[in-house]
């Protein structure tokens, strides 16, 4: 298997040049990386690093270090920098980023909120309420007309962000679309606003 590989890379490299090489070796070692191995610039087999779990190319680990810091400078809620990682970076853009950080931000409400709801349904749990009743977690006071209007108003937006995306009827992940840089941050701030409302809000029942 190493031979085939080593000899493989070397046709690529010699015929198609380096760029060819650069691709076969990233999605090498993007498969590479389960079994423990990595593929070096010559083609040959290498033990990965200690303490490294996933393979990332280095223009991942560039776009992955770029977000990092334009999270941190627009002062953007720090759980996001978990999703912020360079196993994320897929040929898709940002999408793998945002599915992560959509799916963090559930794992808080439902964490905050006790629910045993899962997928989309949990914002609705959480933070709806049924006439003359109150919610579960409040992220306001909740004693005027105003606060119920706010409340519903994010109990819409939350459950919107989850069906962006994952199906509540199957359960189901969506199939990655292309994310530009732009849209990526504007989305990770929205994620952030309701980070913040949640870790703020107080439970009610």
């Amino acid at each position: 298997m190493a031979t085939f590989l080593r000899r493989t890379a070397f046709h690529i490299k010699k015929r198609r040049g380096d760029e060819a090489f650069q691709r076969f070796k990233d999605k090498m070692c993007e498969v590479l990386t389960f079994a423990g191995y990595q593929m070096d610039s010559e083609g040959n087999l290498v033990c990965q690093e200690a303490g490294k779990m996933f393979y990332a190319s280095a223009d991942a680990e560039r776009r992955a270090q770029s977000l990092n810091q334009a999270v941190k400078a627009r002062r953007l809620h720090p759980d996001l920098l978990i999703a912020v990682r360079p196993e994320y970076m897929s040929e898709s853009g940002y999408f793998r980023v945002l599915l992560e950080a959509d799916r963090l931000l559930l794992e808080k409400l439902k964490a905050r909120s006790g629910v045993g709801a899962d997928g989309p349904a949990v914002a609705e749990q959480a933070l709806a309420f049924p006439w003359q009743g109150v919610p579960v977690l409040a992220i306001n006071a909740f004693a005027t007309e105003t606060d119920r209007a706010e409340q519903f108003s994010f109990m819409c937006m939350v459950k919107a962000l989850f069906l962006m995306f994952q199906d509540e009827a199957s359960g189901t992940f969506r199939t990655p679309w292309k994310m530009s840089l732009e849209d990526a941050l504007d989305l990770l701030a929205l994620i952030s606003f309701c980070h913040r409302k949640i870790d703020l809000a107080r439970r009610l029942r």
